[in-house]
């Protein structure tokens, strides 16, 4: 990666403040800048293909997404019958759910995954949607491409990302 300099004699890479073990691949000690990079403090980066700046002038927020309208809940359908659908089909966002702002807010604050992929969860702390045919409290949103998206997971699948 760039700014890395190549220690031949240990065969680590010198990173301006720390060594980093291409073997294992992680650094030797923690991050100077603490858990604003992420829950893994040994990590080099969550998504270094996805996660770029070459010319260090990226600022801002990433794009958002509807996503196809994948997760909003349908018009003409009850409460009842939204969450219902969300056994077999894609989870919904209640009708009430700001869902721009809420995504933005997980990407955010929410927590980092522990599978490497370039997703943060968040435990909303109400309801806020549907996810396997149950109400809903928990987030996943994504950011792919320099956009994010995302929709209410089941407290398993939070569980799940959030485990090491």
């Amino acid at each position: 990666y760039q700014g890395q300099y190549l220690d031949r004699e240990t065969g680590l890479h010198y990173n301006l403040h720390r060594y980093y073990d291409p073997d294992v691949g992680r650094f030797m000690v923690t991050d100077p800048i603490g858990l604003a990079g992420g829950l893994n403090l040994y990590a080099y980066a969550p998504n270094p293909l996805g996660w770029i700046d070459p010319l260090g002038l990226k600022c801002g927020q990433p794009e958002w997404t509807n996503h196809g309208y994948k997760h909003f809940p349908p018009k003409n359908k009850s409460w009842k019958d939204i969450i219902k659908s969300t056994k077999s089909g894609p989870a919904k966002y209640s009708p009430d759910i700001d869902i721009k702002t809420l995504e933005y807010d997980v990407f955010n604050t929410g927590t980092p995954v522990t599978n490497d992929k370039p997703w943060k969860v968040k435990d909303m702390g109400k309801v806020i949607g549907a996810s396997e045919g149950k109400e809903s409290q928990w987030v996943r949103v994504e950011l792919s491409g320099g956009t994010i998206h995302g929709h209410p997971i089941s407290l398993d699948e939070f569980r799940r990302l959030t485990t090491p």
